[in-house]
């Protein structure tokens, strides 16, 4: 099975982090509990991936809190097909805060399972395939922007499943009352009415 090798660099940077992070008070235990709580009953992982990286760039965690977080994100992540390159570094991170954690091993196994995917979502990228599917692909290697500008050029809808994510990206939405879209979605079951694409800011 293949293993992820983790660069000499990369491994430095990742002592360095947990050196950091040791010092760290400690987010608030009950806090902390209704945080992953939260995040692990929202149904859109680009919204709870966002909720997770908002938490570790903004809040007091310790190292085991930090790790943990690492590890719930590329859960999500990987789940939730959004990122799955940017899953291995969330997995890696955790190993380094928590190289003897609880999820130690399943953060090493998932690296391996995922690294297989993504070299099967590149695999596909190289030949033909529908506008759906490329999304797909696209969006689990981490480039939903670009997905998305595809999809608004094609004149296609998305699935129902993709415009969820999409939404939770902010790239479709409802312009403000009054305001015609710039970019309309073509009408379907899939998406509330008037919503469109919002990949060019509002005023430009």
């Amino acid at each position: 099975m293949r293993r992820i090798i983790f660069p000499k660099l990369m491994a430095a940077g990742l002592v360095v982090l947990a050196s950091a992070c040791a010092s760290a008070p400690a987010y608030d235990p009950v806090q902390f509990t209704a945080l992953l709580n939260e995040v692990r009953a929202e149904p859109n992982p680009v919204i709870a991936a966002s909720t997770l990286t908002r938490t570790l760039e903004t809040a007091s965690l310790d190292s085991a809190q930090r790790a943990q977080l690492h590890f719930e994100r590329g859960q999500v992540r990987w789940a939730g097909a959004v990122d799955k390159p940017a899953a291995i570094s969330d997995f890696k991170t955790y190993l380094a805060l928590q190289p003897a954690g609880a999820e130690a091993q399943t953060a090493t196994d998932n690296m391996d399972l995922i690294a297989e995917e993504i070299d099967a979502h590149r695999e596909r990228l190289t030949g033909l395939q529908n506008q759906s599917d490329w999304f797909d692909d696209m969006t689990a290697l981490g480039d939903i922007a670009k997905a998305a500008a595809r999809y608004q050029a094609s004149g296609l809808t998305p699935t129902h499943a993709q415009a969820d994510l999409l939404r939770g990206a902010g790239l479709i939405c409802k312009p403000p009352s009054g305001r015609q879209p710039l970019y309309p979605l073509r009408a379907g079951s899939n998406r509330p009415e008037g919503e469109a694409w919002c990949l060019t800011a509002p005023d430009s």
